[in-house]
């Protein structure tokens, strides 16, 4: 059987296959100026910057899912072949670059792509944005979002990167739960979640706008008795 857990690969700068980026880039992407470029690239190298020393300080590897569909690290030239899937996407909230950016420099290892395997330098077929906070007991992680393009939906790719956020929060980090938002009214997502064992741990009433959230919670096995996703009393 394929391992959950994948295999360790090495921090960028030694090797490593997981934070390769990928050369494709959209057609308009062509006729950028050499300034536009080297900006990029200024950026990029920040960023892998802090991929090292992230990794260096949770214990010097990254660890990937292995298998299909394949799980790989963010990369800075992926903000740009994000964007089809998030204007897609009604439920997808749409960030300026400097925000993406700061999650790539503050928390690498928890920002994930899947792309297609028979095309290496093809479209996205989703991405995950997540986090680590400390809250009052301790550190837990967040997804930030969550979105995988509409054709390449039932194939496992969602569950495919929740998979990976939860092991690097659990394994790594030893975060005590996983939290995420979901709109009341997004009925598709609630029920992924609640597939995936999450539950509803408080609403969060106008959080949206024009919707309230729905604050959902998964243990980690580092809360051993499940507490913390137990629904919070009204």
């Amino acid at each position: 059987k394929r391992s959950v857990f994948g295999k360790e690969l090495h921090p960028p700068g030694k090797g490593g296959p997981a934070l390769t980026e990928s050369d494709g880039e959209d057609d308009e992407d062509e006729g950028d100026d050499d300034e536009e470029k080297e900006e990029e690239e200024e950026e990029e190298g920040e960023a892998s910057k802090t991929k090292s020393s992230w990794s260096k300080w949770w214990g010097g590897n990254t660890i990937v899912l292995t298998g299909e569909p394949s799980v790989r690290l963010m990369t800075v030239k992926d903000i740009k072949l994000m964007k089809p899937i998030v204007q897609a996407c009604p439920w997808t909230q749409d960030f300026p670059r400097n925000y993406y950016l700061q999650y790539l420099q503050q928390w690498p290892d928890l920002c994930c792509v899947v792309q297609d395997g028979k095309d290496p330098n093809g479209p996205l077929m989703g991405y995950l944005l997540g986090k680590i906070e400390t809250g009052p007991e301790g550190l837990y992680g967040h997804v930030s979002a969550l979105t995988v393009k509409e054709e390449y939906r039932k194939r496992g790719v969602a569950s495919r990167l929740m998979a990976q956020i939860e092991m690097w929060c659990g394994l790594k980090v030893g975060a005590l739960y996983l939290d995420l938002y979901v709109k009341e009214t997004n009925t598709k997502a609630l029920q992924f979640y609640q597939r995936h064992g999450y539950a509803v741990y408080r609403t969060v009433k106008g959080y949206y706008g024009d919707c309230a959230a729905l604050d959902m919670r998964k243990s980690l096995p580092a809360d051993k008795d499940n507490r913390r996703m137990r629904p919070k009393a009204s």
